[in-house]
């Protein structure tokens, strides 16, 4: 019994640092991670891991990573929730550089609620991955941070001592306007950079723009990256394509509430499957929408190239989100052509962005609860969507869906199989225009209407279940099939 206890008290002094041995000294990281109130462990940690070890976690390609993380809107140089609620719409959209839209009330409120978060979101890390071909043993590296939030004179007195360490002690700029110059200064200026002077000397023919969705940490969404565009480059090397050369542009972003594997931790990421729809489009209004309508607009105006944007559930509500936003940046002229052929993947959206349901639609083909889901102020978002085509948003739109997708299914999400039979009539088949993809992940696009949003059946190709990610089939999308999807919906729409 004595030597019991002895060997357990003797673990707890291991455990606690009461050894011989001398104290760990933290990395200056940890102690920005505080100020910039994203030192949780057990959440914030999941979204910036490469700035931990950029060389253990990466791309398998040439390309971009965009962290994007949330904190206390003061943290970021917001005023308080209250203070700003307090100095109306206007002041709301203000403070994010952002106009409201006129004569759209309804939709300026809509985004009013997603702006007017306790918490905000802000770019932390833009990371550069090359192919160091002068090497001896050449291999894709990973190059020190275009930006980072964590060390940036902006942002961090890195002069200061670690416990001294003060937010916005050089410029007083807020952190907001830093993460945002990242996008439309920094990485423009690698992004011209990098195309002016391609490696091999092999031009770049297009920019792949990719967001993951609900539920995933950076470490996953790179996973998911390098799955899906290894598929889409196996695609393209067994139909010898030897001119497509495409440079990628991920985005990670705050997707749960927690990575738990209790009954605690599924609840905690059950509850948050509104605010994160909301976060997906804060990201879209804010940081998608200064990439694609500032930073790309100019480069796809100085350059011949092509722009194509995927992103998986809630990633697609993101991607969409930022290309039926340039209207509301401040000062800016939006351009139509900038994105050429936008790809949801099982779409976290309702159809009703783009057409929504009337009263001549007969309630008994589809539940009760899906009207109810169509009600919700979620669903009812309104123009720009439900003025598409007829907007400033010119590129293609194709959603895959399958009715082995449940996960979409229960908020009458795109990526599921509800209202399919009344997309295809009037008045909606004005708006959409239905293909099914064949076991192979052949399908055909003869046709095929540029200014209709393609509804592509999925089921033949997606439809297995996958471990731990749930919704059924809703992650069944790594695969060779899609790699093939996708390569021939660029060969068609933007080749």
């Amino acid at each position: 019994m004595g030597s019991t206890i002895f060997i357990i008290c003797l673990l707890v002094l291991i455990s606690s640092g009461c050894g011989t041995g001398k104290i760990g000294v933290k990395k200056p990281l940890r102690e920005a991670e505080i100020l910039l109130g994203t030192n949780s462990e057990k959440l914030d940690y999941f979204y910036h891991p490469v700035l931990e070890d950029i060389r253990g976690l990466g791309l398998q390609f040439p390309g971009f990573l965009i962290g994007i993380e949330k904190t206390d809107r003061t943290k970021i140089g917001f005023i308080s929730q209250k203070k700003i609620k307090a100095l109306g719409l206007d002041a709301v959209f203000d403070e994010s550089g952002l106009q409201s839209m006129s004569g759209r009330d309804k939709e300026n409120h809509r985004i009013y609620k997603i702006l007017n978060d306790g918490k905000r979101t802000f770019v932390s890390h833009i990371i550069e991955y090359t192919l160091d071909n002068q090497a001896a043993l050449p291999r894709i590296k990973a190059e020190n941070p275009i930006f980072n939030a964590y060390t940036d004179s902006d942002v961090i007195n890195q002069t200061a001592t670690p416990k001294t360490l003060n937010v916005n002690t050089i410029s007083g700029r807020r952190i907001f306007d830093v993460s945002r110059k990242s996008i439309t200064s920094k990485l423009y200026e690698q992004l011209s950079n990098r195309i002016q002077n391609p490696q091999n000397n092999k031009p770049y023919t297009h920019i792949l723009v990719y967001s993951m969705g609900w539920n995933t940490g950076q470490k996953e969404s790179i996973e998911n990256f390098n799955s899906l565009v290894g598929y889409l480059l196996d695609s393209v090397n067994n139909n010898s394509d030897v001119d497509f050369n495409p440079l990628f542009i991920g985005l990670t972003w705050p997707s749960t509430w927690s990575f738990g594997s209790g009954n605690i931790s599924r609840l905690k990421r059950a509850l948050s499957v509104l605010n994160k729809g909301n976060d997906a489009d804060e990201i879209g209004l804010t940081w998608a929408n200064f990439l694609i309508n500032e930073s790309l607009q100019k480069i796809k105006s100085q350059n011949n190239l092509k722009i194509v944007a995927l992103g998986h559930s809630y990633g697609s509500r993101l991607i969409s989100r930022a290309l039926f936003s340039c209207e509301v940046l401040k000062n800016h002229v939006c351009s139509s052509s900038t994105v050429d052929l936008f790809i949801g993947l099982q779409s976290a959206f309702s159809k009703s962005r783009y057409s929504q349901l009337t009263d001549a639609d007969s309630s008994k083909e589809y539940l009760w609860l899906t009207k109810i889901a169509e009600k919700l102020w979620f669903n009812q978002e309104g123009k720009p969507y439900t003025s598409y085509p007829n907007t400033s948003v010119g590129a293609k739109q194709v959603l895959l869906w399958s009715e082995y997708d449940t996960a979409t299914s229960l908020l009458n999400f795109a990526g599921g199989n509800n209202l399919i039979s009344l997309s295809g009539r009037a008045p909606h088949n004005s708006i959409f225009e239905h293909r099914k993809i064949n076991n192979f992940g052949g399908f055909s696009t003869i046709g095929t209407n540029s200014n209709k949003v393609l509804l592509l059946d999925a089921s033949a190709i997606v439809f297995n279940e996958l471990p731990i990610h749930g919704g059924d089939a809703h992650s069944d999308i790594y695969k060779k099939e899609i790699g093939d999807v996708v390569y021939q919906l660029i060969q068609k729409f933007a080749p």
